[in-house]
């Protein structure tokens, strides 16, 4: 996945927001994990993984892997820069590596000569700017630069570990990998060609195809062979595409999504080969045959970018982190120790028991202070974007989990799942929601769905016209369902739903305190205009306190959870950071980092708020369930009767700040921005009819009271 961009500017009707004062412990060791870009290796066998600025390296085939990132800390638009590693020889022979921009959207090279221990930056070649852009290292040393502008590519050499580069040759495509032999030939596929580079003469040119190899799929280098992947077959030639020979399998292949292929120095190879339903066969042909032998007949993940090093080594970025093999393929082990880049979408903590879901669908089991955590292997395969909604825990060492494929359900604390029959062909909403008397209770697009037996057997309670879709669900403390649906949140009333309140922008999630009737509410945004909304009731539907927060257009999911507190205090992450909204309305936020990353929310028995963010699962340091504190400062008013400015003495910032000003019933009736002139500040009070009033000063905590 790409994580979002943070280039964004935080705006609340006329508010400042400032920090959330918020400390965070872990509430277990890290989740090791995360989707890299890509993985290379260089010519002494250490491997190099990237997304964006975010490198790591590993000197033990993926064992562990030490953080080499050229930027501390990384902010999270450091992960969307597109960039690649390679590996050049600079003068006096020595050893460089360099990451690139692969778009002509980010200028900056940055440079390691020491392994990634210290980094230098630079600005891209004058040749590149503006250029989708592939740099690959030779194995002698030089490098080779593949820049496409809006027409053409053209192929740039350096030998001089990139300090300047010289035109080679015109391409009519951008090609997505380059092979070299152990004679140094180069290979690449431009525009359904293959085309060979000797470096000796430093010329382009083709070489002819084997009849039936077009369209070509994919090409690898093994020792002296050269393999093509084509529609139909794989053929293999040893004299540069003078004579080519083609193979077969000992097994049926699917051929919907382009074969991977990696090469050995033996001359034999490993065919990838994936399925419609997300499977992968894995095939193997030796150096002396001609008949690809079946190595692995449903690995559960697609592979992608796969390299092989070393005599029978493969490693390839999956979804969750590294998968490695050293048995050419029939067996895989996950080797993620040190990568620290696993988003954890949802979790459940019952008793000492920890199981926790990422972004990808994964599910992992820890415990609380525990030291490792292990992926659940036994699961079913949900995929897309989010394919796993929530998890709750049901009864001791039972869990439910709502995909896009159905219910899963664990009895053995997380060891394995299965999918609960008759829920196969469900498509679940935002998360699941466990009531009181111990029934569960979720919502599918057109309907409310109850379980009575933790999960087994599902009945719709409610079923709405196809036209409306059903979001969120949460019950409140006197064992009331309101369910987010459109723009509104509704009571389920019998087989029925009844309006309750109506935001502006789609709704997402209900929320309801967990011991008090009387709190609910409701959080929607739309990415389209820019805009999240909150409301809050304290009173059971009465009043409400709603609240809107600007986010950038096209910032998607706009929310990604949502909790509220017995006192109302209303927590939501979104893409971009934690706000808080008080029950007096005052918003604050924290931004989003890979220090401070705040996905799925919970709250514990004592309103303690928990948050899962960035291979972390993290508890705050204090309950956050608590009225919201004012400190009673000086006040000078004048003139009276009938005074236009009320002056508000004691201010400790300097800086422009919010002032919400509430009456007497707690409901605020305005707000203005001022800068205090030695600690006064002058509010505007002209538009309030006479009453008592309280003026709340920003998120200091401070307060004055007056009379108009």
């Amino acid at each position: 996945m790409r994580f979002f961009t943070t280039t964004f500017a935080l705006c609340f009707i006329l508010a400042t927001v400032g920090g959330l004062a918020q400390t965070w412990t872990p509430v277990s060791s890290p989740i090791y994990g995360g989707q890299l870009d890509e993985i290379v290796v260089d010519d002494e066998g250490t491997l190099f993984g990237n997304i964006g600025l975010f490198v790591v390296k590993s000197t033990d085939k993926g064992l562990t892997w030490t953080s080499i990132s050229p930027k501390k800390p990384l902010g999270l638009e450091d992960m969307n820069v597109d960039a690649r590693l390679a590996f050049l020889r600079g003068p006096f022979n020595v050893k460089v590596a360099a990451l690139y921009p692969t778009t002509g959207d980010f200028t900056e090279i940055y440079t390691t000569f020491d392994g990634g221990n210290t980094w230098s930056t630079s600005q891209v070649p004058v040749q590149f700017q503006g250029a989708e852009l592939f740099v690959a290292g030779l194995s002698n040393g030089k490098g080779l630069a593949f820049a496409r502008s809006t027409n053409s590519t053209v192929v740039l050499s350096t030998n001089d570990g990139g300090q300047s580069w010289a035109f080679e040759a015109g391409f009519d495509e951008m090609p997505s990998s380059i092979h070299e032999s152990p004679v140094g030939i180069t290979y690449v596929v431009d525009n359904g060609l293959l085309i060979r580079r000797r470096d000796a003469e430093g010329a382009w040119s083709t070489i002819p195809l084997p009849e039936g190899g077009t369209p070509i799929q994919n090409i690898c280098t093994a020792g002296s062979r050269l393999y093509l992947v084509s529609l139909d077959s794989v053929y293999s030639t040893t004299n540069e595409g003078s004579t080519w020979v083609s193979t077969t399998f000992d097994s049926p292949v699917a051929t919907f999504y382009p074969r991977q292929i990696v090469g050995f120095p033996d001359g034999g190879a490993v065919l990838f080969s994936q399925f419609e339903n997300n499977l992968t066969a894995v095939y193997r042909l030796k150096n002396d045959s001609l008949v690809w032998s079946t190595r692995h007949d449903s690995l559960p993940t697609g592979v992608r970018r796969p390299i092989s090093f070393g005599e029978n080594n493969i490693i390839f970025p999956d979804d969750a982190g590294p998968l490695f093999s050293d048995t050419w393929g029939s067996e895989w082990t996950m080797r993620t120790q040190g990568i620290l880049l696993l988003p954890i979408w949802r979790f459940a903590i019952q008793g000492t028991s920890i199981i926790a879901v990422s972004f990808d669908g994964s599910i992992y089991r820890g415990q609380v202070g525990g030291s490792s955590w292990d992926i659940i292997p036994d699961r079913p395969l949900a995929s897309g974007d989010f394919p796993l909604r929530d998890i709750v825990d049901v009864a001791p060492s039972t869990y439910l989990i709502n995909s896009n494929r159905g219910m899963f359900r664990s009895e053995n604390d997380g060891n394995s799942w299965g999918i609960v029959a008759g829920t196969e062909n469900d498509v679940y909403q935002l998360n699941l929601c466990k009531r009181r008397n111990g029934n569960i209770a979720v919502t599918t697009r057109n309907a409310v769905k109850l379980s009575t037996d933790l999960g087994l057997t599902w009945a719709p309670i409610v079923t709405v016209d196809d036209t409306i879709r059903l979001s969120g669900i949460a019950e409140t403390a006197d064992g009331t369902l309101y369910v987010a649906s459109e723009q509104g949140l509704y009571r389920v009333d019998g087989p029925t739903l009844t309006s309750v309140h109506q935001l502006n922008v789609p709704v997402g999630f209900a929320v309801a305190a967990a011991s008090n009737a009387q709190v609910f509410g409701v959080v929607g945004g739309s990415e389209n205009e820019g805009r999240l909304e909150f409301a809050v009731t304290l009173d059971g539907g009465s009043t409400w306190t709603s609240r809107t927060f600007d986010i950038p257009n096209g910032l998607e999911p706009p929310i990604l959870d949502a909790v509220l507190t017995n006192t109302g205090h209303l927590f939501v992450s979104y893409p971009l950071g934690l706000i808080h909204m008080t029950p007096m309305g005052t918003i604050t936020s924290e931004p989003m980092t890979l220090q401070s990353f705040s996905v799925g929310l919970e709250l514990d028995a004592e309103e303690n708020l928990l948050r899962s963010g960035i291979s972390i699962i993290e508890k705050n340091d204090q309950p956050v369930s608590v009225e919201e504190q004012t400190t009673v400062i000086s006040t000078s008013v004048y003139p009276t009767p009938g005074r236009d400015v009320v002056r508000i003495a004691g201010i400790s910032t300097t800086l422009p700040i919010s002032i919400r000003i509430v009456n007497a019933l707690g409901v605020s009736v305005a707000e203005q921005i001022s800068t205090a002139d030695n600690g006064v500040v002058a509010l505007d009070v002209r538009s309030l009819p006479s009453g008592t009033y309280t003026a709340i000063i920003g998120t200091s905590g401070q307060s004055a009271s007056f009379s108009n």
